[in-house]
């Protein structure tokens, strides 16, 4: 599916949290933080060596862990390639047969951080009721008026203006991974 690795096979089932909050399928399909009351989605991981297909069940139903046009993270029908290592940049082999927490950052397509839309504030915001995970990356516009610009998500919940020439580089958001 993506070259010589072998993405058939699961290697682990876990849950996500972000700074005290389930990681969840939301309503519209999109994963996102919810509320600490929310039962956390159990994710499957496919692949090895820090690089992994992500699936919500099992990997026949075909619901995988994608992107958006916009980059949120999306059950879709086709995969994206998620490199998955812990904060010393290390990968899960060593993680994955002990089972229990480990905190990584996650990364869509090798290159692009995934972040928290509304940045890890959010829910400081009583009214909020979830929080949705992206892959930061440059959005490319073209208008008539405006002609080509790009945009990229700031990690509080809005987006802004880069250069075309400017290089986007946002930190990934810590996730918890509960190894199961």
């Amino acid at each position: 599916m993506f070259g010589y690795e072998d993405y058939s096979k699961e290697q682990f089932k876990g849950t996500l949290t972000s700074f005290g909050h389930p990681v969840s399928v939301l309503q519209d399909g999109k994963l996102g933080a919810t509320l600490p009351s929310v039962e956390p989605t159990v994710f499957s991981f496919y692949g090895s060596r820090g690089t992994y297909m992500i699936t919500v069940g099992n990997i026949t139903r075909g619901e995988y862990v994608g992107l958006t046009s916009e980059g949120y993270l999306h059950v879709v029908n086709a995969a994206v390639k998620f490199t998955i290592k812990d904060l010393q940049g290390i990968s899960l082999l060593q993680h994955q047969d002990v089972g229990g927490q480990v905190v990584v950052h996650m990364r869509a397509r090798e290159v692009e951080p995934v972040i928290l839309f509304d940045g890890n504030d959010a829910f400081d915001d009583l009214d909020t009721l979830h929080n949705c995970l992206i892959a930061g990356r440059k959005i490319r516009h073209e208008t008539e008026n405006k002609g080509v610009f790009y945009t990229v998500p700031t990690g509080q919940g809005s987006w802004e203006k880069c250069p075309a020439d400017q290089q986007y580089a946002a930190t990934p958001t810590p996730l918890i991974l509960n190894i199961l």
